[in-house]
């Protein structure tokens, strides 16, 4: 039996503090938001990302989405191409990948999640440097 979107988004939350232990953010360290507040956005943008397969699964939405987060707007695209963009009251960031934001939606570990707290900071680094 597949596991709820719930429980997949609660399993990238853990993924992500486990992260963000090893790693400097500049949304963290420069934007004032605490390391919960950041797993917690990424794991609603996984949640967000998350479709039903039609065969009791999940798999990942093919269009872009918008999601309101950490004070900002978040646009998602795991398809090519893949980018994250954020916007507030400054100029859009837009962070883009050679890969997707995240290849694989079941046994994820802490390296498919990075690339999405990568591309997160990003994009909220060039919103902010704008």
């Amino acid at each position: 039996m597949d596991r709820t979107k719930s429980a997949l988004a609660d399993h990238v939350y853990e993924l992500v503090l486990a992260v963000i232990e090893n790693e400097n953010y500049d949304i963290i360290n420069e934007g004032g938001h605490f390391a919960s507040d950041f797993a917690n956005a990424a794991s609603n943008i996984f949640k967000n990302m998350l479709v039903p397969d039609g065969a009791g699964g999940w798999a990942f939405r093919k269009e872009p989405f918008s999601i309101f987060t950490l004070g900002c707007q978040w646009k998602v695209s795991n398809s090519r191409p893949c980018f994250i963009s954020c916007s507030d009251e400054n100029p859009t960031g837009v962070s883009r990948s050679e890969a997707c934001v995240l290849g694989r939606i079941y046994g994820l570990d802490e390296d498919d999640v990075k690339e999405l707290l990568d591309m997160m900071n990003e994009a909220w680094f060039y919103m902010k440097q704008n």
